[in-house]
């Protein structure tokens, strides 16, 4: 729909269509993002037959915050919502998306420069790719920073040059896998040096503890994470059905002394304000208060990210 008046605006040059011709199916659309034209661009350039259908990941703190941006964005853009800031609650939107049969376009750094040069990609598209077996689609878009920067509400003048470029879609091999070293410690004192990792993840291990332990357990975090790194994280909500059976010990925290299972240790409960609380100064990008297998098995499943230039601890 917007592709004439982006077109008229822009000189447009698009390269690489000869890595579409077996394309075909779902797949993940994922370019660097300097410009608000980049989304009209990359679908504008894309054939028919594989735009028609295309969902555009926007940010829904911006493009969804109010009622006219949502329904322009949504309606020009195919849009969903991707929450960067706090508890939408929107549970594998995408992952839906994708078994439906509905192509993705996604930005993996998360935001637009605001200088035209490349940021840190995170890692969720990929992870996307490979836990869906779709393919990935990359795309390179140059000058769309120099014909609309950071700031403007409205291209430059005089049509300036834009490059759109596809490349070869990309698959996860079957082989493919990352070479770990195990090392064991404990996870109030990780045995890692301060800004080791990229990443980090925490499933069902931090919350045993009271809250001085979980507590210091997210310093370690937060210290072995370089500046801007990201970290998944389960946390014991205080829907689960668990939650007040036994001895309370702490602030949300309450053993089992007779269970034939790990809840004769401490186990740490927390609400949406308790969870941000716990995880200053990390920023939530996204959390899913949700049950595991059992009925009433509620867990706050969480992606956090150390804000660059920050003091982590």
């Amino acid at each position: 729909m917007l592709k004439p008046l982006i077109w008229s605006l822009a000189s447009v040059t698009v390269l690489g269509r000869e890595h579409l011709d077996g394309l075909s199916g779902p797949y993940v659309v994922v370019s660097n993002h300097a410009s608000h034209l980049d989304a009209p661009l990359i679908i504008g350039a894309l054939p028919h037959r594989l735009s028609r259908y295309v969902a555009a990941g926007a940010a829904a703190d911006y493009f969804f915050d109010v009622t006219w941006r949502k329904g322009l964005t949504a309606l020009f853009f195919n849009a969903f919502p991707v929450d960067r800031t706090g508890l939408r609650g929107k549970r594998g939107l995408a992952t839906t998306l994708l078994d439906s049969g509905v192509p993705l376009l996604l930005f993996p750094e998360g935001t637009r420069s605001r200088t035209g040069e490349i940021g840190d990609f995170k890692p969720g598209a990929a992870a996307l790719c490979k836990s869906r077996d779709v393919p990935c689609l990359p795309v390179a878009i140059v000058g769309a920073n120099e014909a609309m920067p950071y700031g403007k509400s409205w291209p430059e003048r005089g049509r300036p040059p834009v490059y759109v470029t596809f490349g070869a879609p990309l698959r996860a091999a079957d082989d493919e896998r990352l070479d770990v070293d195990l090392l064991v410690g404990s996870m109030t004192d990780l045995p890692y040096a301060d800004g080791e990792f990229d990443y980090v993840l925490a499933y069902n291990a931090i919350y045993h503890g009271d809250p001085d332990v979980v507590r210091a357990t997210v310093r370690q975090i937060h210290r072995v994470l370089r500046p801007g790194g990201l970290y998944q994280v389960t946390m014991l909500s205080r829907r689960n059905a668990e939650f007040g059976r036994g001895i309370r010990i702490a602030d949300g925290t309450y053993v089992q002394p007779e269970a034939t299972d790990d809840k004769v240790h401490p186990h740490f409960y927390c609400d949406a304000a308790g969870l941000l609380a716990m995880h200053r100064p990390a920023e939530l990008l996204a959390a899913d208060d949700r049950e595991h297998s059992a009925p009433g098995s509620f867990h706050w499943h969480c992606l956090f990210e150390l804000p660059p230039g920050r003091d982590a601890g």
